[in-house]
């Protein structure tokens, strides 16, 4: 059975970004002919993604792995990408911290920031003239659909 609609929110934080083109191959063989696949993940340079990076040198990259896709899949399939801003608001520093500890525990964290250093880090990059906190998570949002031709035969 094909679905009109496959979709893989936010999931490949937990493969190995070595095996995405395998996992977005296999998503894209369960989708029916007019139907359409959707991936999301967070754009690379949103806000959780450069505080990935500046605590442990890693950033989640789709691009790399959609332009791979496309070379792979020629006029196969359709694949269009796009960015969408978003953020998330916190009224005070302890619920931005819950938000920080959730992101930078999507790695494997051998040797963890210490709590002072997440602090610091927010304060200087999210926090607000309010109190509160603002932190871009820009969305990437990628669909994939058959190619006209596969769809008209």
């Amino acid at each position: 059975m094909q679905g009109d609609f496959v979709l893989c929110l936010h999931t490949l934080y937990y493969i190995p970004a070595k095996d995405w083109l395998a996992h977005i191959e296999r998503l894209v063989s369960w989708m029916a002919p007019g139907g359409v696949t959707v991936l999301v993940l967070q754009h690379r340079e949103s806000g959780c993604m450069n505080m990935l990076h500046h605590f442990f040198g890693h950033r989640f990259e789709l691009r790399q792995t959609m332009d791979t896709f496309r070379a792979k899949h020629g006029d196969r399939y359709d694949v269009t990408m796009t960015m969408d801003p978003a953020h998330v608001e916190t009224p005070d520093l302890a619920k931005t911290n819950a938000v920080a500890e959730f992101m930078l525990n999507l790695l494997d964290l051998a040797n963890p920031p210490t709590r002072r250093d997440v602090e610091s880090y927010l304060k200087t990059h999210f926090a607000q003239p309010n109190g509160s906190f603002r932190i871009p998570v820009n969305q990437d949002f990628v669909e994939i659909r058959h190619g006209a031709a596969l769809v008209a035969s």
